[in-house]
């Protein structure tokens, strides 16, 4: 696997880890923070298991391409409905494109899409 594959997804394991964890947990700061989405904690806490489950697939995909490549297609979708989510949430306080890029999800999604692309393409 080239290298740059091989950083790039664990450098976005642990970014979808980490945040996935938090939310899998219930992180009362997390909570807070996105507490203008209309989703309750449960479907936040699910979005954070897939998350960590992504992240292992990314991680595996080392090993297992065929997994990689899958988790990076579920954790693109991840990203583009949490993107689609908080910019239909803030729809009458910014602009759908001022939301999209102050979402981090826009970027790890766009970052993940980019995984997934070089996956295939090697």
């Amino acid at each position: 696997m080239p290298l740059v594959v091989t950083v790039l997804s664990v450098v976005l394991a642990v970014a979808f880890a980490v945040t996935g964890g938090a939310k899998a947990i219930g992180s009362r700061r997390l909570l807070d923070r996105v507490s203008y989405l209309p989703v309750g904690a449960g479907v936040l806490r699910a979005a954070g298991l897939v998350e960590v489950a992504g992240a292992v697939g990314l991680l595996a995909g080392a090993r297992l391409p065929p997994v990689g490549l899958a988790a990076a297609a579920v954790l693109t979708a991840q990203s583009v409905l949490a993107v689609t989510a908080h910019a239909w949430a803030l729809r009458g306080r910014e602009a759908p494109v001022a939301a999209a890029v102050r979402i981090p999800a826009t970027y790890t999604g766009a970052l993940v899409l980019l995984l997934a692309c070089l996956l295939v393409w090697t």
